[in-house]
């Protein structure tokens, strides 16, 4: 049965006041006990400083809301700036997707917090402007699900100029869950997405999980499991607002495929990433790739690709490619009674300033020097010729820009 009081105390038999108590002004609600005898509001307990307040529970637990969707309606009558949904544990079947479509709202899970599609059939979330504009969401510790083929969790949709997250979309560990083809998010002609820490482990399928399409940046930091991601941009058409310098960036992420397409602006970043994934960089953009473990890799149109410190199963790149990487090797065989060699490089080489090391594996012979460098080969000299084949390793090493 619900009460309603303006003053709830705790315990009042014991020494000292213990009270629950909404600020008359603003609403906040305050807590009060000796250790803290002025009082300190929930939004200063939660670390945060926001205008309002509201909390979401299930049925029957006493919560001013029961679901996302009735505390987006009380969000959007506020006239406050900064919003904070706290979520408590729960399966939150909503009749329809959850709009979110306010200026400054973070949704953060007080426990295990699951949101899936909405009304069965749509996106759990949809990010999109409405008579007011996005610029900043915030979803923090939620499991968000799709089951539906095409459908994503989370679809967040821009349109030319958009401010949609122009002070950032922010998914904060996160668990993502999907079914199929059914996709975890999509984004697109927006402006700038975080997804930090979290998992993908769930998202069964062969199909992309996550397509990102002409957003200012898009960054994945820390996800385990992060599944197969399209990441691609061109200035072709409609752009966000904050289009000068588009850039996406994996780090310390897991992935199980990569395809990226980057026509005439933005920029690719790979940084310690695992997963031995699959990459198809096209464009006319830089990929630029370090620490990782890479599978096959295909460099396509006109791309600029740079590699350093990664391993990679193979390499199939196009003649106008220019792939780059700081430390290259490989062995050489040196015919009997012969005193050069040709080695073919593995692939094209954007000029000829390179340096090369050569190590004959068996002696007595000594390489002198190399006699020809071009973009697809050397020529490596020695000082005498041996009746028998000799091997030798080589490496090639150049400055790459970072």
């Amino acid at each position: 049965m619900a009460f309603n009081t303006d003053v709830l105390n705790i315990n009042p038999a014991e020494t000292g006041v213990r009270q629950i108590l909404a600020e008359p002004i603003t609403g906040k609600l305050r807590f009060i006990d000796p250790n803290a005898p002025s009082g300190v509001n929930l939004d200063q307990v939660a670390g945060i400083s926001v205008d309002d307040v509201y909390i979401v529970a299930p049925g029957g637990v006493g919560a001013v809301y029961n679901t996302v969707t009735e505390a987006m309606v009380a969000v959007r009558a506020s006239s406050g700036t900064e919003h904070l949904i706290l979520v408590f544990p729960g399966t939150y079947s909503e009749a329809a997707t959850v709009l979110l479509d306010v200026p400054n709202v973070t949704i953060k899970a007080m426990g295990p917090v699951t949101v899936g599609n909405g009304g069965g059939v749509a996106p759990a979330f949809t990010i999109q402007e409405s008579t007011t504009i996005p610029t900043r969401v915030v979803l923090d510790g939620l499991r968000l699900s799709s089951t539906v083929a095409g459908v994503p969790a989370v679809d967040i949709i821009g349109n030319n100029d958009s401010t949609v997250g122009l002070d950032g979309l922010i998914f904060q560990d996160c668990q993502w869950v999907t079914t199929g083809t059914a996709m975890a998010l999509r984004a697109n002609l927006v402006n700038h997405l975080r997804m930090v820490g979290g998992s993908m482990r769930d998202c069964a399928g062969g199909s992309t999980k996550v397509m990102i399409t002409t957003c200012a940046s898009f960054t994945m930091n820390g996800v385990e499991d992060g599944s197969s991601v399209q990441a691609h941009y061109t200035d072709v058409g409609d752009e966000p607002i904050d289009s000068g310098s588009p850039f996406y960036k994996f780090t310390a992420s897991r992935l199980t495929a990569l395809l990226s397409t980057l026509t005439n602006k933005g920029t690719l970043d790979v940084v310690g990433c695992t997963g031995n994934f699959p990459v198809t960089f096209r464009g006319t953009q830089e990929g630029r790739f370090f620490g990782s473990y890479l599978g096959a890799v295909e460099a396509r149109d006109t791309s600029q690709v740079v590699f350093s410190g990664c391993s990679y199963i193979s390499l199939a790149n196009d003649a106008a490619v220019e792939v780059t990487e700081p430390i290259l090797t490989g062995t050489g065989t040196l015919a009997g009674g012969a005193t050069t060699s040709t080695v073919t490089l593995p692939y094209l080489q954007p000029d000829t300033n390179y340096v090369l090391t050569i190590d004959m594996i068996t002696a007595p012979l000594v390489a002198t020097g190399v006699l020809t460098k071009t973009l697809s080969n050397f020529i490596v000299t020695f000082a005498a010729s041996d009746l028998s084949i000799r091997g030798f390793d080589w490496s090639l090493t150049r400055v790459v820009k970072t």
